[in-house]
């Protein structure tokens, strides 16, 4: 479901693009979706970045994929224009996730081309042990983010934040649409970057605190995408 539109975009250097999920059968309340919903559509992020997009999508294999081809088109839009220094704009996807244990936030290096799923997503498919794009080898296959994980991780525990860098997503829809972004990011000629972070309830974290932690992750992550512009 759109909550920002990619026509309130604005000429900056980075343009950012955030998603998270609806409910499923771990969470009857996704934090992510309060998360994203609570969003200002064309709001300025660190002063150089522009909130081009927010959206939240159901805990879906096809509606992922759909997503991510919709982020695609709009970084192929961003990536033609130049940007008010004139080079080339960024893109970034940061895409947010509960994981439904956790008492703190997981900044996630890579994804796996695997669907092993614990549940059915919201279509009743629950793969299991199969590659999430056949064409791009075995499950077995990585890959990594373009976002320095470590060097985010670090500022953000500088503002207080308790938050650690992961190198494992999951094999449900988190790592499924965390494969489909790096793999739209990563297309050549294309200024574009992707990271996943799961974020705990919130009644391991509170809402307030969350919303604090989201802030200033965008805030940290235009940084560094601006430094690559």
């Amino acid at each position: 479901r759109w909550r920002c539109g990619m026509e309130t975009q604005r000429r900056g250097d980075v343009r950012v693009y955030v998603t998270g999920f609806g409910p499923f059968a771990e969470a009857d309340v996704n934090p992510t979706q309060v998360l994203v919903e609570g969003l200002h559509e064309g709001s300025d992020v660190s002063g150089v970045a522009t909130l081009a997009g927010c959206f939240v999508c159901d805990v879906d294999c096809e509606k992922s994929t759909a997503l991510v081809a919709t982020l695609r088109e709009g970084a192929e839009t961003v990536c033609a224009e130049p940007s008010a220094s004139g080079a080339p704009a960024a893109v970034v996807f940061v895409h947010l996730g509960v994981f439904a244990s956790a008492t703190s936030f997981r900044v996630e290096s890579r994804a796996y081309n695997e669907a092993t799923f614990r549940y059915p997503d919201a279509s009743g498919r629950q793969p299991r042990n199969v590659p999430i794009r056949p064409e791009d080898g075995g499950v077995d296959q990585c890959l990594r983010t373009t976002i320095p994980v470590d060097a985010v991780v670090q500022r953000l525990r500088m503002k207080g934040h308790d938050c650690v860098v992961s190198d494992d997503a999951g094999r449900y829809l988190c790592n499924w649409i965390y494969w489909e972004s790096l793999r739209a990011a990563a297309a050549p000629n294309r200024n574009a970057h992707a990271l996943f972070v799961h974020v705990p309830p919130f009644a391991a974290v509170p809402e307030e605190t969350q919303r604090k932690f989201l802030n200033d992750l965008l805030a940290v992550v235009a940084d560094a995408c601006r430094s690559r512009v």
